[in-house]
């Protein structure tokens, strides 16, 4: 498997995870197929059912390294003298950037990426990705940042590598 297969594996798994069983907090670790799994389920039931979830997923095998978390176990708390964000009464609401924004914005942050060279889409939490780079390690790159935006569920890729004259 390359490392662009193990990281839409990582992803696939990491988003069911969240989306299936509500374990937004579990690390997915993936190589060669084989799933790791780290982080803490609320009961043995939720932590084999996660290991279900990969193998659907489509991992080989799951390293299932998830520890119980104790009956009765409190939502962790926030300190009293962790730091607060305030805002005034009557403050005009901020929206965030639309994802197409944050994506572009991240792909031109890469070294890796020519950025100028993508075209890029978004529609329905999928980043749609066409246009060239120059090697492919550069279109692989350009897959694993606009992954990793938040708000983006999946990436196709579709660039062409046509080195540069």
């Amino acid at each position: 498997m390359s490392l662009l297969d193990n990281a839409a594996l990582t992803f696939k798994v990491k988003s069911a995870l969240m989306l299936e069983l509500g374990l937004g907090q579990v690390n997915v670790d993936s190589s060669e197929g084989v799933v790791t799994l780290q982080g803490t389920a609320p009961g043995e039931a939720v932590r084999a059912e996660a290991e279900q979830v990969a193998l659907r997923c489509g991992a080989r095998q799951v390293n299932n390294e998830l520890l119980l978390e104790p009956p009765g176990a409190p939502a962790p708390a926030i300190p009293e003298d962790f730091p607060r964000v305030t805002t005034p009464e009557g403050a005009p609401v901020v929206d965030s950037p639309p994802v197409e924004e944050t994506v572009r914005a991240a792909l031109a942050a890469d070294p890796r990426v020519n950025a100028h060279l993508v075209i890029l889409r978004v529609e329905n939490g999928i980043a749609y990705l066409t246009g060239r780079q120059e090697t492919v390690e550069a279109r692989d790159a350009a897959t694993e940042t606009a992954a990793h935006v938040p708000g983006i569920l999946g990436v196709s890729n579709e660039m062409e590598i046509l080195p540069s004259v």
